[in-house]
């Protein structure tokens, strides 16, 4: 059962008595337990409209790995699963659909002028926060603003080129732009979510603000940070009530434990993408089964530029050539992935350019580290390879790397490090201009940073302030910088197509990072809890639309 090919072998996990008792009482506290479904309807009745309604008040439980904070703009912590549990709770003007379309959802319709600066937009009529009070074009300018006057790494840089949002009735309102930008539906109004200005218009530190009041879908009920969040359908959500009455998150850190929950009946879901090695498991059961598909994820070698000697373009080039790629994707994830591209992008995403491909030649690596001057110089030093400790592929990942530069004459030693002490040393305080404290780290990124071509600024852009929000490695280059820039502001799809074929070759010649591969996404669930996920293509099945319809 399940949509799986090239299937491995297994091996069994065992999970903790203090987790499955845990996990008992957490479960029984919130009334998720799998046991407990809809009744079965009578066959005679049984139609289609009968059981979408049976999955109306269905209560699904499931696991996320660590803490996301009180999930609003400014306090959710990752790109995955942060991002899209915040989403659940906090609406967008538009929405990416199955395949990354972006279609309208807060708005029912808008026009744009030739020139591309004004857009003029209609909100759906009825829409309220989850107090009640009516989301207006109030709400809309309010919230671009703010993002603009309280800097956070995401949303401040998408804002940007938003020069004036005019209301013209409570419904309707325009927002003129300095200047075109040809993804202004992607980002910000497929991802920037929308704040309620009667309750943040007096907050001047949002970094420390916990109030969660968004439009979504979802409400929060009840968060014990460290342990556990329930979620709560919106009963008055304008487009439809969602088709989950509750959702039920319980913390599990360890991956083994998280799967053997999901195995023994005590989650239903696991935000986690499945290990490989569990894929038979998983989808050979009558009680679970897993969807899998294409993952815009990247998992990548982070280096950092600051520090010598990799600051030496030709260090961090003879490293991406010691590095094994096609044996990370067939030893770590048993295939279930696509070796990275140098140039960064994704080989299914239109503007991937073929002719950049990966070298693997550890002579040619050496050969470089001795025009470099490396033996010489840092020989005798020791490197420190941070990862994840609870992430058992990046660890496995990391292993073999430091097997792979141990092999030409770089000497690294691996660290596991728990999440927030990593992410600290990496991105402290999730602010690429506060500096580092690393040689290297498996890193990643999550799908939006793929797929939104104006994010290539943010990873890559030497102004950390105003335009490298994302670039933790501090990568400075201004070949790239310029490239970056102008792809910002062209819509000429010929042109775009030559900008980041451009953009690719430089970024395989100065090694910022080494892109290592790009995993499989392979989730696993139980179906007689609930059995409507939608795949975005390349993000998965935690988005809105596993649980409400595209208008």
């Amino acid at each position: 059962m399940g949509n799986i090919f090239d299937v491995k072998k297994h091996r069994k996990m065992q999970l903790s008595h203090l987790t499955i008792i845990l996990l008992f009482i957490f479960l029984a506290a919130t009334a998720c337990s799998p046991a407990e479904q809809p009744p079965e309807a009578d066959p005679a009745d049984d139609t289609e409209a009968d059981r979408l309604n049976e999955k109306e008040a269905v209560s699904l439980s499931m696991a996320i790995p660590r803490d996301e904070g009180p999930l609003n703009p400014y306090t959710y912590v990752t790109g995955y699963p942060g991002h899209n549990l915040m989403l659940l709770i906090y609406d967008t003007l538009f929405q990416l659909d199955e395949d990354n379309v972006p279609q309208p959802w807060l708005v029912t319709d808008h026009e744009i002028d030739p020139d591309g600066l004004n857009w003029s937009f209609t909100l759906h009529d009825g829409i309220t926060w989850h107090d009640g009070a009516p989301l207006t074009a109030e709400d809309i300018k309010f919230s671009f603003e703010y993002y603009r006057e309280h800097s956070h790494s995401r949303w401040t840089n998408a804002v940007s080129a938003i020069e004036e949002v005019v209301i013209e009735e409570e419904l309707n309102f325009t927002i003129t732009l300095s200047e075109p930008v040809p993804a202004f539906l992607n980002s910000p109004l497929s991802d920037v979510p929308i704040i309620p200005k009667h309750i943040w218009q007096d907050v001047s530190d949002p970094d420390s603000f916990t109030d969660h009041t968004g439009s979504g879908p979802f409400r929060i009920a009840e968060y014990v940070p460290d342990q556990t969040y329930k979620l709560e359908a919106n009963a008055d959500y304008f487009l439809s009530k969602p088709a989950v009455e509750e959702i039920g998150m319980v913390i599990i850190e360890d991956q083994t434990a998280t799967f053997t929950a999901l195995r023994i009946g005590d989650i239903d879901f696991a935000s986690r993408s499945l290990q490989p090695e569990l894929v038979e498991d998983f989808s050979g059961e009558d009680e679970t089964d897993i969807i899998t598909g294409p993952g815009f994820t990247s998992t990548l070698l982070q280096i950092n530029n600051e520090r010598e000697p990799f600051d030496d373009p030709l260090v961090r080039k003879a490293i991406s050539m010691a590095i094994d790629l096609d044996d990370l994707v067939d030893t770590v994830m048993l295939g279930y992935g696509t070796a990275g591209n140098p140039g960064y992008i994704h080989p299914d995403l239109p503007h991937y350019n073929p002719e950049v491909e990966h070298v693997y030649d550890p002579d040619e690596a050496a050969a470089l580290l001795e025009e470099a001057g490396f033996g010489e110089a840092y020989g005798d030093l020791d490197f420190k390879l941070l990862t994840h400790s609870n992430n058992p592929l990046r660890v496995r990942t990391a292993e073999m790397i430091a097997d792979n530069l141990n092999a030409v004459g770089i000497t690294v030693s691996v660290q596991a490090l728990d999440s927030a002490t990593l992410d600290d040393m990496v991105w402290p305080e999730f602010d690429t201009t506060q500096g580092r404290d690393y040689d290297l780290s498996i890193w990643g990124w999550s799908a939006p940073v793929m797929i939104d071509p104006d994010r290539l600024g943010g990873l890559f852009h030497s102004d950390l302030e105003n335009h490298g929000t994302l670039n933790i490695g501090a990568y400075a280059n201004s070949e790239v910088d310029t490239l970056v820039e102008e792809l910002s502001v062209t819509a000429d799809p010929k042109h775009q197509e030559e900008i980041f074929n451009q953009l690719q070759v430089l970024l395989a010649d100065s090694v910022p990072f080494v892109t290592l591969y790009y995993p499989d996404g392979i989730y696993a669930y139980r179906p007689g809890a609930y059995d409507n996920w939608t795949y975005q293509n390349g993000q998965g099945i935690l988005n809105k639309l596993s649980f409400v319809d595209m208008p």
